[in-house]
């Protein structure tokens, strides 16, 4: 299922999978010939999130961002 968060709805690629119960929440770009499956949420809610193609996101997965940006050095 795709949901908009506030103006933010998730993109798509070219014949990209998204099995029943999954949940694709706001800023959410996946790239073509990716799947995403059963029961997972990817919430681009308070950030964006960018799943590369023919990426496989397995079941049950839960992917939420954080609000900040990181530092050059990858501290917060």
């Amino acid at each position: 299922m795709l949901i908009r968060f506030k103006d933010k709805f998730p993109n798509l690629g070219q014949n990209v999978f998204v099995a029943e119960g999954a949940k694709i929440i706001g800023e959410v770009e996946i790239g073509d010939e990716s799947s995403v499956w059963f029961n997972c949420v990817l919430r681009g809610d308070v950030n964006f999130i960018k799943i590369g193609k023919r990426t496989n996101i397995q079941d049950l997965t839960t992917i939420h961002v954080w609000h900040r940006e990181f530092n050059k050095d990858g501290s917060l």
